[in-house]
């Protein structure tokens, strides 16, 4: 049996500065998603996903982690 997908039928049309919709756009594109689902999840409370920069960043912060903690049991051994 095939499940069938929720639509979306209700709209909400909010006014902006062009300006505010470039951030908009930019910030949606960041997270690699449209303006409807950016504004849609911020507004909701629902959490974004990570862009790459963030994602690259909490990967070095674990590297440095790691690096201290061997640091840290090898100053242990001496």
């Amino acid at each position: 049996m095939k499940r069938v997908k929720p639509v979306r039928t209700a709209s909400v049309v909010v006014r902006v500065f062009p300006e505010e919709r470039d951030i908009l756009r930019l910030n949606a594109g960041l997270h690699g998603m449209s303006m409807s689902e950016y504004i849609r999840q911020t507004c909701l409370g629902i959490r974004l996903r990570k862009t790459p920069e963030e994602k690259r960043r909490l990967r070095e912060l674990a590297r440095i982690g790691a690096n201290i903690n061997q640091t840290c049991e090898m100053g242990q051994h001496l």
